[in-house]
């Protein structure tokens, strides 16, 4: 998988009522995309965080179609392997700049990709809660670079 996810630093949502045009992606998250040998960084999605996105049970950050702002984010064929219920592996690079394994699937609900697996320790870590506003990025990069940095995290 060529899709590496970083989720900017978040803002309170009542603190910044109206975010247009939205904030461009911070200079510290270009330079991780860089190093992983990353390019065609697009701002998939802002969106102020939901209760079923900090809910602990469900381990998942939505991202419904409707809301997308960057519609070719994904690749053909990577549709069409969420449409066939496959899911993809990716590297998030979270607030902290942490590097997180997760999952990008689509849900039985056609109209809402979510993103699974380690979310939990995304959004607990960095103290996300509902109501902020994040930011979702994707990039291209090396497939080698991107299981190099995921691995590194770990050391």
């Amino acid at each position: 998988m060529n899709t590496a996810v970083p989720v900017p630093k978040r803002a309170r949502f009542r603190d910044q009522q109206h975010l247009e045009p939205p904030p461009n992606l911070p200079q510290k998250f270009k330079d991780v995309i860089k190093e992983m040998g990353g390019s065609d960084e697009l701002l998939v999605i802002q969106k102020k965080l939901f209760m079923c996105d900090t809910n602990m049970n469900k381990n998942r950050f939505s991202i419904p179609f409707g809301q997308i702002l960057s519609k070719d984010f994904l690749t053909e064929e990577e549709k069409k392997k969420l449409i066939e219920g496959q899911k993809i592996k990716a590297p998030l690079i979270d607030p902290e700049l942490q590097s997180h394994d997760i999952f990008l699937v689509q849900r039985n609900n056609p109209d809402v990709y979510v993103l699974r697996n380690t979310w939990n320790n995304v959004h607990t870590s960095n103290d996300l809660k509902k109501d902020d506003v994040v930011q979702l990025w994707s990039f291209r990069a090396r497939q080698q670079a991107c299981d190099d940095a995921s691995s590194s995290a770990e050391d």
